[in-house]
């Protein structure tokens, strides 16, 4: 048993999220020298505002170089069942031992936006938004992933600004950033009239807005990007709007008309082809 490839693959295993809770059955699996193995993870995740918890079960794909002794962890499949007993499931690629975290994947899978840092077809690194698209799957039964580019304009900050967030004047946490950039659904303190109130907030860049829940998770508005600036709009302006976890609940934009040709914002791609290029 190779020892540094040991060592290189539990700091995989724990730089995507995974621990070392796997280490000992990785070690077994290996000095058996079977040309591939799996390893089985599972973690539950609470509900932000309910007492409810999502499941998530992991799947992880080992296989044996053909010509040394040396393992590689290639792909790990992820399936969530939420509180209702739906199930979505998707692949994920491992690339050098980066990629998309455990905690990351479960938030794509609950329908919201991550910020990755990714390399093109000519090598080249760039950093976008990227989302699974539950209504479209590749050739492998997969979900195809959204990728929004830094092109598209999403305002992180911007967006944020026009929310009556508690200290924003000092400038927001980068806690706070780091944490819609991974996907989170995040609490944060809303200030209005002197009183304090608990809200959670999610990064939306297909919309390029900012959602907003209450305190037990129900989603109430969101922010909208227009030409003179930044709407908030309230809850009954959206009521006509419907959310089911994993979709957006923002309304669709009208067709624009005339010969001027739309841009195209975004790309859609197989996760074959987004995953194996991803960057931590």
């Amino acid at each position: 048993m190779n020892d540094q490839n040991v060592k290189f693959l539990e700091d995989s295993l724990f730089n995507l999220g995974f621990g070392d809770k796997l280490n000992e059955q990785l070690k077994t699996n290996m000095k058996e020298n079977q040309t591939e193995f799996q390893l089985d993870f599972s973690n539950e995740q609470k509900v932000p505002g309910t007492e409810a918890l999502d499941k998530i079960q992991y799947q992880l794909h080992f296989k044996r170089a053909k010509d040394m002794d040396m393992y590689f962890f290639n792909s790990y499949t992820a399936k969530l069942t939420d509180e209702t007993n739906q199930s979505k499931e998707q692949l994920f690629y491992v690339n050098k031992s980066r990629g998309v975290t455990s905690k990351e994947a479960y938030n794509l899978l609950s329908g919201r936006a991550v910020n990755k840092n990714l390399i093109n077809k000519e090598g080249e690194k760039y950093n976008a938004w990227i989302q699974l698209d539950f209504s479209n799957k590749d050739k492998y039964d997969n979900h195809m992933t959204r990728v929004f580019h830094e092109k598209y304009q999403f305002g992180l900050n911007e967006g944020l600004a026009q929310l009556p967030i508690k200290g924003k004047e000092t400038g927001l946490s980068d806690s706070l950033l780091n944490s819609l950039h991974k996907g989170n659904l995040t609490p944060v303190t809303f200030v209005k009239d002197d009183k304090e109130f608990k809200r959670f907030v999610a990064a939306n860049p297909q919309y390029k807005n900012i959602d907003v829940y209450d305190e037990n998770g129900k989603y109430l508005f969101h922010t909208k990007k227009k030409q003179e600036g930044v709407k908030v709009e309230s809850k009954e302006e959206t009521k006509n709007t419907t959310k089911t976890k994993g979709e957006s609940t923002a309304p669709k934009k009208e067709k624009k008309t005339g010969t001027a040709k739309a841009k195209k914002p975004r790309t859609r791609v197989s996760e074959s082809a987004a995953g194996k290029s991803m960057k931590k």
